[in-house]
């Protein structure tokens, strides 16, 4: 028996839950146009990924068992986790910024008027690892990824 644990990191795309941070910065800046944002310095970083990278890599993932091949260092009765990222770090405020400026929002962004949270993840990104074991690359870029969200709505 072989597991395969894929740990996705910060995914987001049209249809996320309303309560997540990705869809309530998108409905405030860019849909409600909001006067100002409260939000943290933004220093923390999180690798965004796009949902149809995710599922392309959970989709490289199931051919992989299917047609009986194995990662170079998986072996029959190992569990094995991978993590499923862009391998980019962005910052939490270089995200907002992106989503202001794609849709034009006048909203002012006030970083710094909140604190962190007392066990707040300061910098989170994908290893690498799947990518050079699978030859698997995300397709969709943090502008695309914020531009197919706003043209869903």
């Amino acid at each position: 028996l072989r597991v395969t644990n894929l740990r996705i990191e910060h995914m987001y795309g049209p249809g996320d839950s309303a309560h997540k941070f990705v869809p309530t910065v998108i409905r405030k800046v860019a849909v409600e146009k909001v006067e100002h944002l409260d939000l943290t310095m933004g220093n923390q970083t999180r690798d965004f990924i796009y949902v149809d990278d995710v599922v392309d890599a959970v989709i490289v993932t199931l051919l992989q068992a299917i047609e009986g091949t194995k990662s170079r260092n998986q072996i029959i009765g190992e569990m094995q986790t991978f993590e499923i990222g862009t391998g980019i770090a962005t910052s939490v405020s270089r995200f907002v910024k992106r989503v202001a400026i794609t849709s034009t929002s006048p909203t002012e962004l006030r970083f710094g008027a909140l604190a962190l949270r007392k066990d707040e993840v300061l910098d989170s990104k994908a290893n690498g690892l799947f990518q050079t074991e699978f030859g698997w690359k995300h397709k969709t870029n943090l502008e695309e990824g914020v531009q197919a969200i706003l043209d869903s709505i």
